[in-house]
C-alpha cells in the first residue's frame, strides 16, 4: 500500500501488507502484533451480536476503501459495553483494544477485544434524540 498521509491508516495497511506475506513471515508478523494495543478513529459499518450474550461485534471502517462499501470493514471490535449494540451505522467512533485475531477473507480485518470511547458510544446511538436537560422537580410547599 502507498502511504495515505494518515498515520493510523498507514499503520493498518502496514499490518495488512506484512500479514499478506504468508508462510513464516506472516506467522512472525502476527506473533509480534497479537496482544498489541490498537486505537484510533473510525465509522461504524454495522453491529451484530457476538458469540456470547454480553458481547457485541462492532464492525468499523477506517480506510476509504471500506467507507465506500457497505458490509466491508477493517476492524471488528468485540465490545462488552451494553450500549454498543445500539450504535448506528455511520456513527463516528474512537475505539481502543487488543489485537486478538485477523482474517484475510473476504477482506483484511483485525479483530480487537476492546471498547468505544464513552462519549462516542452515547452520541452514536440509533434514533436517540439528543438528551434534554432534566426537568426540575417541584417540591410541594409545606404549610
Amino acid at each position: 500500500h502507498a502511504a495515505t498521509g494518515n498515520a493510523f491508516v498507514d499503520a493498518f495497511y502496514s499490518y495488512e501488507d506484512a500479514l499478506k506475506a504468508g508462510g513464516d513471515t506472516e506467522k512472525q508478523q502476527w506473533a509480534a502484533l497479537q496482544g498489541q494495543q490498537l486505537q484510533g478513529p473510525g465509522y461504524v459499518d454495522s453491529v451484530e451480536p457476538g458469540a456470547d450474550p454480553d458481547t457485541t461485534l462492532v464492525h468499523i471502517d477506517i480506510t476509504d476503501d471500506s467507507k465506500g462499501k457497505d458490509g466491508t470493514y477493517d476492524i471488528t471490535l468485540r465490545d462488552k459495553q451494553p450500549d454498543a449494540k445500539g450504535l448506528a451505522a455511520g456513527a463516528p467512533v474512537r475505539f481502543a483494544g487488543t489485537m486478538a485475531e485477523y482474517s484475510m477473507t473476504p477482506s483484511f480485518t483485525i479483530t480487537l477485544d476492546g471498547t468505544i470511547n464513552d462519549d462516542d458510544l452515547a452520541a452514536g446511538q440509533k434514533g436517540k434524540p439528543k438528551p434534554k436537560p432534566r426537568p426540575r422537580t417541584r417540591h410541594a410547599a409545606h404549610h
